[in-house]
Parts: structure tokens; C-alpha cells; sequence
């Protein structure tokens, strides 16, 4: 179904599931901070991680339920019991390392939306990722995956994921509202929703010695915090805005050569001088699991950067006020605070900037 005015009324509860890192501190945060404005309270389903997410936040308004994300039963009786009009999934992927159970990941997706359904939500926001739509020169909301070409399984999930997210949502007639983040950065320990982190640690560690492929490829990236802006805008818009069916969440466009070399200046660290190309680099990949120095790389990560991923975000610039910090000031606020203590030394969020 084409997403049409926002709802969220006043008062309102969203639901939450999906999320483990980086990206879920911070949209959780922006959650607490924006909706505690409008009078909205949140709440995110899930176990052990989900209460510690929510006391990292420390923000009222903010609660863990438990119960399995996984399970569309359990959803719809969250959202029932929250009264929520509105559920925030969080499915973002990204090139760091393949999902541990790729089947458990769409199951998330498929019960998200069933669940929603079923517990009376008219409205979902699902964050997606850039895997979903592919490698692009100049891509904007209206870019679309070739379906052919995937690099590797964890693009091929998340593009599965958007088009089960959006099958599901045409079938029960639910306003679906999909984002899709750029490759994200910003404080905290690295994974999966803070890929370039692990190109800090590996840095920090100096375990980094050569850079992969020519350098010259493009890519985007986000602060982390910036894209949790404009998630929590859209899950908390009011209905005076039609939102589209679909918003980048872009940033700055960077060489990968570039970008190492930013981080390297944020943290303090030495950027390797060597070099390999993306076919040597593939030949190293057979060594990564008896070697945890080479973790960092996969076959999937190496022939991403033989392409640009290179994207803009007009569409969320005007309707979800979505904005990115440049991206020097943005590398030292994520990485500079780890000379003194590592990536647990970093602030857990900033201030919203979504809006502003």
C-alpha cells in the first residue's frame, strides 16, 4: 500500500523490534527524546538485549517488553497491549559480516508485519539498508535492485526482507514507510549497524596493514546518529506530511581511500600504506576463519568495492528534515574518544538533529 499521511495521534505508543547495536541505541534514544515531546511513550520487544538497550537509553517513556520478535503472535499482543498505532523494525544489514541465521532474519521481518496486523497497527516503519537497492552512481528513492546481480548473501537477504516487508504490507492493507540508511559510523563498539567501526578497531588494534581494491570507488555514509533522526521523525510524524513510500537516508559521499584515511585521522592511528587488489584480496578470504585478524574481510565486502555506492536523500531532506553532519567532525565525535579509552569510551548518543 502507497504510505499516506502519517497517524500518531497524540499520546500514541510505538512498538519496536529488531535492532542489537549501534543503530538501535541511537533510534531508541531519538524515540525517548522526540516522542517524550509529543507525549509518546515506546516500547521494544525482546529479551535480555532489548532491556539493556533501553537502560543504556535511560529515558522515560522508554520500556522493554518481552516477548520474541521473531514470533508474529507475540508481536500482535505487544502492540495490542501498548495500544500502539505504529511498529518500528529495525532490519538494517550491512557488509560487516553474514547474518548468523539469514532465515531467522526474514522470519523477523514477516512477523513484524503479520504481527502488526494482527494487533491492530496501521503503520510500519522499516529500516532496510543500502544492500537492499545495490550499487548505483546516482541513486534516489526511485532506485530499485536489478534482482540479478547480488554480491554475496547478505545483499540477497536484505533485498528479500524489503520485498517480503512490502508483499505483506499490500496484502493487509498497512502503511508501510521503508528507509534505507547509508553505511553507517559513529560511537560505540563496531558490528553490524556500525560497520565502519570495525575499520576503527581494526586501526586501533593494528591489525589493518593494506588497503583493498583501487581506493577510487565512492561510497555513502551516515553518522548513525543522523539517520536515528529521521527514523524517529518519520515513526512520530504527524499527519499534516504524506510521507513516501520510500527514503535514503544518504550522507556524505566519500572515496574508500578517503575514508580510511579519515578515520585514521580521527582515532590517531597510522593508515596503511599497501595495497591489494580486490582479486588477491578474495584469495585472503580463505584464510579469515583460522585467522581472526582477517575477520574484517568477506568475499562480499571485497566485490562491494569494486563498485560505487553512491546515493542522495532529497526526498528525506524535505519530509523527515533529515540532515548529516560533515563528515571530518562527524569521524572525530565517533572515533577520537577511543585513543583514551576504546570504543566504550564513546558518548552513548547526541542530541537529536532531525528537524533542525
Amino acid at each position: 500500500m502507497t504510505a499516506g499521511s502519517a497517524g500518531g495521534g497524540g499520546g500514541a505508543a510505538l512498538l519496536v523490534t529488531g535492532g542489537r547495536g549501534a543503530l538501535a541505541l541511537a533510534v531508541l534514544g531519538a524515540l525517548a527524546e522526540l516522542g517524550g515531546a509529543q507525549g509518546r511513550a515506546s516500547r521494544v520487544l525482546g529479551g535480555a538485549r532489548a532491556r539493556e538497550l533501553v537502560a543504556a537509553v535511560g529515558e522515560p517513556g522508554l520500556r522493554a517488553v518481552a516477548g520474541d520478535p521473531t514470533s508474529a503472535r507475540e508481536v500482535a499482543e505487544a502492540a495490542r497491549a501498548a495500544r500502539a498505532d505504529t511498529l518500528v523494525h529495525l532490519g538494517h544489514l550491512s557488509f560487516l559480516r553474514d547474518p548468523e541465521n539469514p532465515a531467522l532474519y526474514l522470519d523477523a521481518v514477516d512477523a513484524a508485519l503479520r504481527g502488526a496486523a494482527r494487533g491492530g497497527v496501521r503503520r510500519v516503519v522499516y529500516v532496510s539498508s543500502l544492500l537492499a537497492l545495490g550499487p548505483s552512481e546516482a541513486g534516489d528513492e526511485d532506485t530499485l535492485h536489478d534482482a540479478i546481480h547480488f554480491h554475496g548473501p547478505v545483499e540477497r537477504i536484505a533485498w528479500d526482507a524489503a520485498r517480503v516487508a512490502g508483499d505483506l504490507a499490500r496484502a493487509h492493507d498497512l502503511d508501510l514507510v521503508t528507509l534505507f540508511p547509508a553505511f553507517l559510523y559513529g560511537p560505540g563498539a563496531a558490528g553490524p549497524e556500525n560497520p565502519l567501526g570495525a575499520l576503527a578497531a581494526a586501526l586501533a588494534a593494528g591489525r589493518l596493514r593494506v588497503r583493498v581494491g583501487d581506493g577510487g570507488r565512492r561510497l555513502t555514509v551516515c553518522h548513525v546518529e543522523d539517520a536515528a533522526g529521521a527514523i524517529a521523525a518519520a515513526a512520530l510524524a504527524a499527519g499534516a506530511v504524506p510521507l513516501r513510500e520510500r527514503y535514503l537516508l544518504a550522507g556524505q559521499v566519500v572515496t574508500a581511500d578517503a575514508l580510511l584515511d579519515g578515520i585514521a585521522a580521527a582515532g590517531g592511528w597510522r593508515a596503511p600504506r599497501g595495497r591489494i587488489g580486490c582479486s588477491s584480496a578474495r584469495a585472503v578470504v580463505a584464510l579469515r576463519r583460522r585467522n581472526p585478524h582477517l575477520r574484517l574481510l568477506n568475499e562480499e565486502l571485497i566485490e562491494a568495492l569494486r563498485h560505487d555506492w553512491v546515493y542522495c536523500s532529497e526526498g528525506a531532506g524535505a519530509d523527515l528534515g533529515f540532515r548529516t553532519r560533515e563528515l571530518e567532525p562527524g569521524l572525530r565525535q565517533a572515533f577520537a574518544c577511543w585513543r583514551e579509552g576504546g570504543p566504550a569510551a564513546a558518548p552513548v548518543r547526541e542530541p537529536v538533529r532531525a528537524g533542525k
